[in-house]
């Protein structure tokens, strides 16, 4: 909780999490797939 409170405070922190979401979705669905 502590770090996303900190990532609300930095918007290149707080984008740079929505990108790491969106590789993790990518990579989640890829291995599901194969």
């Amino acid at each position: 909780m502590t770090m996303r409170r900190w990532c609300w405070k930095s918007p290149l922190l707080r984008s740079l999490s929505q990108v790491l979401t969106f590789v993790w979705w990518v990579v989640f669905f890829t291995t599901s797939v194969i």
